[in-house]
């Protein structure tokens, strides 16, 4: 059946693969099927890091062949650097040698947006026939789909990419993508400073072409060069607002430590003239924009050194092995590797491991049953490098050694998985897997086979729900249109109980982030070309709290640093406040639920809908960590506190009142001793021999030029000479203190505070008749005494007795206090005194035959 032909054409098939597929050991990449994977044996070289664990175990002399592992521990992750190795590309795809590596760096005072002048250069494209082909890398294959995987990636560089440099003195930038996370399709050099960019779309379609990274060397320092990236698909973009491309320099990092900055000038987007009949350049985003035409991007640059190498990205990258470095680090520290533990979930249809990590306390496996569940998950759409960055943020927070991370690891189970397409990471795609799909919109009806990542997560979400319950469910994206960073949530409409519940942990955020996070720019809805989404699905699921975290590439538009671009330290910090603002949200305090149920009913009250969150001002509800951790309440609740006790008052009128009482008492004091200094009948002379009449006298006449008579009611010769200053009261004072209060009653002059008790006062000796007081006047919070009147007769003796003649004014004194005097502490023993009316009146008659005085009863 065979015959020569056929032969020869199988030959010939077989010099092609060792032409452009060369099989050169494990170090150079090896074929290897994903879907027969897992039943291999060992002798397939580059399989897992284990395998390269016991074989060079077993190569070394003196040891022996160990016992098959553990069977979860064939996907654990290993504590050796060869996990690096294992990063698996479709063989389609040429992959450097170099590895790529950063510092991770930021600048110190936040960069500034570019502000469009409106002279800024709108070069149209001009394509290969006016120009110069420098730079040409496609991966194509056989069939134009994913058929199988090397690990490494295809070693073989095709010279044609990258023709080299003609000589010393030849000037051309070169260009080069073949590296992890990288994406340039063609450069093309139209004049010296001048070049067309054109970006390589997802693999294994023909759409989505946004993200791009990748590296230029021959640099010449002091030059202008002006880039155009001709075939992006977005209608609009965040250049149109201001975001900057991001530039790494590596003599700038070598020599000074500097990372990735921002840069570029004269930055313009724009829509091409002839995009209109390009039917095949569109874009499918999360707000569902097809068939869009092309634009270009358009730019200039200089570079920092000669004969540099230099980086150009769309966002700050992170690859695959920036991750297992990072999950390697946290497995090589012995207290968080306590707390993490990491698996597989699954393989990717390239067979790149889909890690897993749980983080809990290990304290009591009674405790962990009781435990909820909070799921969180990161870079579906390979493109989106600042969700990565966040996740690391949250990856810190979480396993670090302190109060709050102890307490959420105690409280809850996390199911974290940091990257949910690895493949599409590797390769430099911008949204699709491997498949040419979005994967974030497979979670409705999910196949296996294609989409493994996104059958197993839902999986496992259902298994938590039915095993421990999921509070929470986290899904980290990032924006290319929109500045800040917020959150996608689904509206609860259809239970009234919990309507606008979901809004609360946003709006906790949005105050812990605020110089980040915008509240404003949150959005609830649930749109019907988003079911199959994994917020909405894990909702339907029966999880009240399932978001979409968007952040934006450029930065923030609003708060303290609006204006400026989002670096590396932003978006982990970010995910640090993601995990504070978890702790708050279920923190169960009651302080803490009062606050949250507080928050709720003001989005209520003001009317906050899904499309229009209400903006509410948390200035006076202070949620941060800080108050959390003093448990001091909120500013609001001290304010309202303060005005359901009015009868608190300051330090300036308590001080007034105690200055009152400490009066009031005193010539309470010397009234009782001038009345036991009498005869034993009880009866008060009114001489001015007596020696408690002096006393009296002198203490009155020290008040004469405080109290004075009115002078429409009362004007004589008397008013002068009751405005002359009298004897001061301070030996009458001296001598009260010295002698001791028979009748118990405790009085402090230092304070102004008395415990007198109103049995020792009857109402009759309090009241005498007739009482001539006006009637009392409350101004500001303290006692103010009223004017003096004078009365026309002071005793029913009066009523019929002669007009007295006129007599001196300093041998008597006429004069009306009235007082009124309140205390807590009467009220406290059952003893409501609320207005004590002391009145002392001395008759102005001058009695010649039998003295008369008027007796107190």
């Amino acid at each position: 059946m065979f015959g020569s032909g056929g032969h020869l054409a199988f030959s010939h098939v077989s010099q092609l693969q060792a032409r452009y597929f060369p099989l050169r050991g494990c170090n150079m990449g090896s074929l290897q099927d994903p879907r027969k994977e897992d039943a291999a044996g060992s002798e397939k070289p580059g399989y897992s890091c284990y395998r390269l664990q016991a074989a060079a175990t077993a190569s070394a002399p003196g040891t022996r062949s160990s016992s098959p592992p553990h069977a979860r521990d064939l996907y654990g992750v290993v504590r050796e650097a060869c996990a690096q190795q294992n990063v698996k590309w479709p063989v389609e795809c040429q992959v450097i040698e170099e590895k790529v590596r950063h510092l991770e760096d930021w600048p110190v005072y936040p960069e500034e947006f570019y502000e469009p002048t409106g002279t800024e250069l709108r070069p149209q494209p001009v394509g290969d026939e006016m120009g110069r082909v420098v730079y040409h890398y496609y991966p194509t294959s056989s069939v134009n789909y994913f058929s199988r995987s090397c690990v490494g990636g295809n070693k073989y560089l095709n010279e044609d990419v990258r023709p080299p440099l003609e000589d010393e003195n030849d000037t051309t930038l070169q260009f080069e993508s073949r590296f992890e996370c990288g994406n340039l399709g063609k450069a093309v050099q139209v004049s010296e400073c001048y070049y067309e960019l054109h970006l390589r779309a997802d693999m294994y379609t023909s759409r989505h072409t946004q993200w791009f990274y990748f590296a230029v060397s021959n640099t010449r320092k002091d030059i202008t060069y002006r880039f155009s990236i001709v075939n992006l698909t977005k209608g609009d973009s965040l250049y149109n607002h201001g975001m900057r491309p991001l530039m790494y320099s590596r003599k700038e990092g070598d020599l000074h430590g500097v990372g990735w900055r921002r840069c570029a000038t004269n930055i313009v987007y724009f829509k091409n003239h002839d995009s209109s009949n390009d039917a095949t350049c569109y874009d499918s985003d999360d707000d569902g924009e097809d068939d869009a035409p092309s634009y270009t991007l358009s730019f200039n640059v200089t570079f920092p050194h000669d004969h540099d190498t230099v980086h150009l990205a769309h966002c700050y990258p992170y690859s695959f092995s920036d991750l297992q470095e990072h999950l390697l680090s946290i497995q090589n520290d012995p207290f968080k590797a306590s707390v993490c533990r990491q698996r597989v979930l699954c393989r990717s249809l390239a067979g790149n491991p889909v890690y897993l990590l749980t983080i809990t306390s290990h304290d009591n496996d009674d405790d962990s049953k009781k435990k909820r569940a909070v799921v969180l998950s990161a870079r579906v759409h390979p493109g989106e490098t600042p969700s990565s960055w966040i996740m690391k943020g949250i990856l810190d927070f979480l396993t670090a050694d302190h109060s709050k991370a102890h307490e959420l690891r105690s409280q809850f189970i996390f199911k974290i998985i940091p990257m949910l397409n690895p493949d599409g990471v590797i390769v430099g795609n911008h949204r699709c897997s491997l498949v040419g799909r979005d994967l974030n919109r497979q979670y409705k009806m999910v196949v296996k086979e294609m989409f493994p990542a996104i059958w197993h997560t839902k999986a496992m979400v259902r298994r938590l729900i039915d095993e421990y319950g999921v509070v929470m469910y986290g899904d980290f994206h990032a924006h290319s249109r929109k500045h800040n960073i917020f959150i996608y949530g689904c509206e609860n409409r259809r239970n009234q109980d919990n309507h606008l519940r979901e809004q609360i942990f946003p709006l906790l955020l949005h105050y812990n982030g605020g110089d980040k996070f915008s509240f404003r720019s949150c959005k609830f809805k649930v749109h019907r070309c988003k079911e199959g989404t994994a917020r909405v699905v894990v909702w339907m699921m029966g999880v009240l709290h399932s978001y979409t975290m968007e952040a934006s590439f450029g930065g923030a538009s609003e708060g303290p640093r609006a204006g400026t671009h989002y670096n590396i330290h932003d978006f982990t910090s970010m995910g640090r406040q993601f995990c504070e603002t978890l702790f708050e949200y279920f923190d169960p305090q009651p302080i803490k639920e009062k606050l949250r149920n507080k928050l709720w009913s003001r989005l209520i009250k003001k009317g906050s809908s899904a499309d229009e969150p209400a903006s509410i001002d948390l200035s006076e509800t202070n949620s941060s960590s800080e108050e959390s951790d003093r448990q001091v309440t909120p500013v609001r609740l001290r304010k309202k506190k303060l005005v359901r006790n009015p009868r608190r008052k300051g330090t300036a009128n308590r001080t007034s009142v105690a200055q009152v009482v400490e009066r009031v008492t005193t010539q309470m004091r010397m009234e009782k001793c001038e009345r036991r200094s009498k005869s034993s009948q009880h009866s008060r002379s009114g001489s001015s021999g007596s020696p408690v009449g002096n006393c009296r006298e002198s203490h009155e006449g020290g008040r004469g030029v405080r109290y004075r008579r009115d002078s429409a009611v009362d004007s004589g010769p008397e008013d002068n000479t009751l405005s002359k200053s009298l004897p001061d009261t301070k030996p009458c004072l001296k001598k009260l203190l010295e002698k001791p209060s028979p009748s118990g009653s405790t009085l402090d002059l230092h304070s102004g505070r008395t415990s007198l008790r109103p049995t020792q006062y009857r109402l009759e000796e309090a009241l005498p008749l007739p009482c001539s007081a006006p009637p009392l006047r409350r101004f500001s919070h303290s006692l103010i005494r009223p004017p003096l009147l004078q009365s026309s007769s002071t005793s029913r003796e009066g009523l019929s007795s002669p007009a007295p003649p006129e007599r001196n004014a300093a041998s008597s004194v006429n004069e009306t206090l009235a007082l009124r005097f309140h205390s807590n502490r009467h009220r406290e023993a059952n003893h409501s005194v609320r207005q004590c009316l002391f009145c002392y009146h001395l008759s102005q008659t001058e009695r010649s035959t039998q003295p008369s005085s008027v007796s107190v009863r």
